[in-house]
Formats: C-alpha cells, structure tokens, sequence
C-alpha cells in the first residue's frame, strides 16, 4: 500500500465548471473529517469527498445526483492503489449541466489529474514493541539496522525501557537478535 507524500491542490476545468481537489495523507478517520469541514467552501456549489483509511472508506455527494461524485472520487483512489488519504473535491457549477455521466467523469478526471501529480510513499506495516533490557546491554538497541526506530526510551538504575517501532516482518529476526545478543535477559512485549 502506498499514500500521498504531502497534500496536494489541483484544478480541473469541464464545460465552465471548476472543479478544485485537495489530496492529502491522514492517519486516522477523525483527521479526514477535521479536513473536510476545515477545507469546505460555503460559497461553492458542491463539496464532495472520499476517503480510504485501511479498511475503512466512505464517501459523500453533497446534493450531486447519487452515485456521481463521491464514489467516482474514491474509485480514483483505489485505482491507484492508495490508503491513507482524504480527496475533497469543490465545485462551482459553470452554467451548463453535465448530466450524470459527465458528472462521473469529470469527479473522477478532475482526481485522477491531481494525484497523477501526486508523489507517493509505501506505507510499511509496523508494530511497536516494548524491551526491557539491562544497561549494561542497551547498545544492542542502538545498533540495530535501520528497519527500527527508537521511539522512546526511559532509564533507571539498572533497567532501560525501550519503544520500539519495527516493521511486522522483521519482528522475529529482532527478537531472536536481541535475546541471542542479550543472552535471554531482554524482556520483549508487543504493544
């Protein structure tokens, strides 16, 4: 799975209506919808949307007729095999109707041209795990490839904690690493 590096802004002309998207990366559905109200314009005539947060999508016609705008905007993004992103798509309605197929096309068109211009990143499906380990052995830690990010870490006087994020098919290797490593004394939990 892969998603949009940033967000993105693209405007998409069709028989004098102007349809203007946003694209933008999000990580949980609470943040899509803090996007949408955020990014709707009052003044426009239609501010649909559609969102693919892993299993989780939905999308919304806002008055257009059903099934023309908010489902041709979430088809664009799973054609393009993308997660983790929110499209809002306003428009403005130029004087000459579209009918539902245009209507269609021009909601798909109009995303399908904004995240063409997209770059993407692969999202990589982690794990965070909590290690325990004596101080004596914390360098173990430090010295593990880069498929691992320390995200934090808390000492006392004999112990450090570790958080570790870590991709979920390296989890093995890392344990059998850090036992071997640690001679068994690390403690290893998944949160």
């Amino acid at each position: 799975m892969r998603t949009i590096n940033t967000s993105y802004r693209y405007m998409y002309i069709v028989k004098k209506s102007r349809f203007l998207v946003q694209a933008v990366p999000v990580s949980s559905i609470s943040e899509a919808n803090v996007f949408f109200s955020y990014n709707e314009n009052n003044l426009a005539n239609h501010n649909c949307w559609a969102y693919r947060i892993n299993d989780s999508y939905r999308y919304f016609d806002d008055n257009e007729p059903h099934g023309t705008a908010g489902r041709p905007i979430l088809q664009a993004i799973d054609e393009l095999n993308l997660n983790m992103v929110a499209v809002l798509v306003t428009r403005w309605f130029g004087g000459i109707k579209l009918g539902k197929g245009g209507l269609m096309r021009a909601y798909k068109a109009s995303v399908t041209g904004c995240l063409s211009h997209s770059n993407f990143i692969e999202i990589k499906d982690t794990l965070l795990i909590k290690c325990t380990i004596a101080v004596k052995d914390m360098h173990i830690i430090y010295n593990l490839d880069n498929s691992v990010s320390i995200v934090s870490n808390h000492f006392n006087n004999s112990n450090c904690e570790f958080i570790i994020e870590v991709q979920k098919d390296k989890i093995d290797s890392l344990k059998n690493t850090i036992n071997k490593i640690s001679k068994g004394s690390a403690l290893l939990c998944c949160l």
